[in-house]
């Protein structure tokens, strides 16, 4: 004899339901959560130009993200170093809600210390999560790392768009495979 918990989550998996949408008797349903992606429409920390970029504009190369030991969201990452990015990420956004703070920089005083690779997986990191939107700016204006670790080569960068040589437009990249970040490269000087 099957026990009626047993026999209900069975039922439930041929469905194809999650136990997590059944409720209590007498119990509301909840308001369903806000996506990423309502969250980048709706939020007033995100400029206007990243807000209304719909469409992804980049297609990232699988196996440069791998060689630069970066997380692709796919079965392929390392779980020690999944797991040890998820639990950054749930300290950095502990410590970043509680104080009520929207920015993060993550900075060091030497070169070549993984800022770019840290920032950079802490942002897919977030944005596996679908919370909340994410914005990554490269801002090492003498030696911009990020564009170089996607293995991208974009027209413009964060020092051209702060000189008023383009617009913000037209430097945000949005990586197809991570549906909530908006990356704001830089470009090397010349």
């Amino acid at each position: 004899m099957v026990d009626p918990i047993s026999k209900a989550l069975e039922r439930a998996q041929s469905e194809g339901t999650s136990t997590r949408q059944w409720l209590r008797p007498g119990q509301q349903p909840a308001a369903p959560k806000p996506t990423a992606q309502d969250n980048l429409a709706n939020t007033s920390i995100v400029p206007a130009a990243l807000r209304s970029l719909g469409e992804d504009n980049y297609s990232l190369d699988q196996q440069t993200l791998l060689n630069n030991h970066v997380l692709t969201n796919s079965e392929s990452d390392p779980r020690l170093i999944t797991d040890r990015y998820r639990v950054l990420r749930t300290r950095t956004r502990y410590i970043m809600n509680h104080r009520n703070y929207n920015s993060l920089g993550i900075t060091s005083s030497s070169p070549r210390a993984g800022k770019t690779q840290t920032a950079l997986n802490l942002a897919i990191s977030i944005d596996r999560e679908g919370i909340r939107p994410v914005v990554l700016v490269d801002a090492d204006l003498r030696a911009p790392g990020l564009a170089r670790t996607l293995g991208i080569t974009p027209e413009v960068g964060i020092m051209d768009y702060l000189t008023g040589s383009c617009a913000l437009e037209d430097l945000v990249v949005k990586p197809a495979m991570f549906p909530s970040l908006a990356l704001l490269p830089g470009k090397a000087m010349k």
